[in-house]
């Protein structure tokens, strides 16, 4: 924009006024820009914190199926314990 042609042409409060519309046009056109780039970051992170969430319950499901095994096969060892003579308060296996 040339603001010397704009005086000579228009004269200074109409080239001023002018200016200040396509300034104010222009930070307007990088502000929408702006935030358009913070929206889609946002949605990017939504997405990789609801993934994350899916992953963590995945190996949740999978700890818990662990647990469960392992209680049975705990509850087994007592089994056969008890059947040997050895009682659940006595832990030093007499």
């Amino acid at each position: 924009m040339d603001f010397g042609a704009l005086v000579k042409d228009l004269g200074f409060p109409i080239a001023v006024a002018t200016f200040f519309v396509w300034r104010d046009y222009q930070s307007s056109k990088e502000h929408k820009q702006d935030l358009k780039d913070i929206a889609l970051k946002s949605v990017q992170a939504i997405d990789a914190g609801t993934e994350a969430v899916r992953d963590s319950i995945s190996v949740i499901d999978k700890n818990t199926a662990a647990l469960g095994n392992n209680s049975n096969i705990i509850s087994r060892i007592e089994g056969v314990l008890s059947r040997r003579g050895y009682q659940n308060d006595d832990r030093s296996g007499n």
